[in-house]
């Protein structure tokens, strides 16, 4: 009676556990941590999952197996969620043979746009599982016991623990290599929420779940009360990595901005620079042009920072040194064979207030501007390169791609 009082309360706390998980999930759909994992197939993923955790506490409150089978079809229904859901952020990376004919791109993804529709996902997630489900139940009705999860029972040499067992192992693998699959899809593609690493975590901790399960029941005498415990807890770190992590991401991505700028702003110079690659790309080619050019792209990167941390009201004593920093790199005596001699004189006269510890924000305009100008001749002759062809035609990718994610419910404005 005490042990089914512990297993009742751990029952009760798992119904709650799984209970605010996906209350959580639906009411914050809206956020694109959310939606970008399609809140439907996460759901599915996450009941499916608590329903496997059910499986097994009730064979411990009612020493049962008479649910075991159902154990196998929850598993599988939460990996097919788990599947699907990467499966629609890939088919958004998918585009013509003629990849760069945006136009044509975009008159494809409009004729079958329901084929990146959540609700045509969830439409394979529930004919793949009524196959699954009448596949297991004929097999069980055929008397062929090979879906029992708790084969303690049976001796190792019987036939029946054999196939028990085969079916774990296979199952197992067969789940590892499409997760190592999806990992190596995944990989080059540039997408954030965490997507990426939920995905490696997610095989690392089943890597490790399933051989120890497999082998110490290969190796060592069954223990019913371990494996519960083990499958417990790997079932709520699942829970956490599909679960609690999404849910993070909306708060930690809470300001995210889903901007994407068409090819078409490309050769604006200061809209070019906002985006991190093409700032590495344009950032290499200054330093192989073996002149002072990139002294220029740092002194108007310093500057940007400089008039950001203003809007952004930081502290006035990190403003203060942030100009005195900015006033000895870039307008010393050392720098009058960069700089025009004018343009060192009005700054140099400018920041005669930083001796009295005070700032403003137009205090290194004239060198912004300066900057820009010497930037922008350079830049001119950077967009007839093939670099700049390449950063072009990347552009163009991913904006067919953030415009189906977009247009498709995948990123919301969240």
């Amino acid at each position: 009676m005490e042990n089914q009082t512990i297993w009742i309360i751990i029952i009760a706390s798992n119904i709650l556990i799984y209970g605010l998980c996906c209350f959580l999930i639906y009411k914050r759909k809206q956020f694109s941590g959310i939606s970008v994992r399609s809140p439907m197939l996460l759901l599915c993923t996450n009941i499916s999952n608590f329903a496997m955790s059910m499986i097994i506490l009730l064979h411990k409150l009612f020493e049962s197996n008479i649910l075991s089978i159902f154990y196998y079809l929850f598993r599988l229904m939460m990996m097919i969620a788990f599947f699907l859901r990467y499966e629609r952020i890939l088919t958004c990376f998918k585009y013509n043979s003629d990849k760069f004919n945006i136009k044509l791109n975009i008159e494809k993804f409009a004729e079958k746009r329901y084929l990146l529709q959540e609700k045509y996902y969830v439409k394979i997630y529930i004919g793949l599982c009524l196959i699954i489900c009448i596949t297991l139940l004929i097999i069980e009705l055929v008397g062929v016991p090979c879906f029992e999860l708790f084969y303690n029972s049976y001796n190792i040499n019987n036939d029946s623990y054999k196939s028990q067992l085969y079916i774990w192992l296979f199952l197992n693998y067969f789940e590892l290599t499409i997760i190592m699959t999806y990992i190596f899809r995944l990989y080059p593609k540039k997408i954030r929420f965490l997507l990426k690493k939920e995905l490696y975590f997610s095989f690392l901790f089943l890597f490790i779940y399933f051989n120890y399960t497999s082998f110490s029941n290969l190796y060592y005498e069954y223990n019913d009360t371990e494996f519960t415990f083990i499958s417990l807890i790997s079932l709520y770190i699942f829970l956490i990595l599909n679960g609690f992590i999404p849910i993070f991401a909306t708060f930690w991505y809470k300001k995210f901005l889903s901007y994407q700028f068409t090819p078409k702003l490309m050769n604006n110079l200061y809209i070019f620079l906002t985006d991190k690659d093409n700032y590495r790309a344009f950032h290499a080619y200054l330093i192989n042009r073996n002149d002072n050019s990139i002294f220029f792209l740092k002194l108007y990167t310093h500057i940007m920072k400089y008039k950001l941390d203003i809007k952004l009201n930081f502290n006035n004593e990190i403003i203060l040194r942030e100009a005195k920093d900015i006033y000895n790199k870039y307008f010393n005596e050392e720098k009058e064979l960069i700089i025009s001699q004018d343009i060192l004189i009005k700054i140099r006269n400018e920041c005669e207030i930083l001796k009295e510890d005070r700032v403003r924000e137009d205090l290194f305009d004239e060198g912004l501007k300066y900057s820009y100008d010497k930037l922008n001749i350079i830049f001119n002759d950077f967009i007839k390169t093939y670099k700049f062809k390449e950063l072009y035609e990347d552009v163009e990718i991913k904006t067919l791609v953030q415009c189906k994610m977009c247009n498709t419910g995948l990123i919301n404005k969240f």
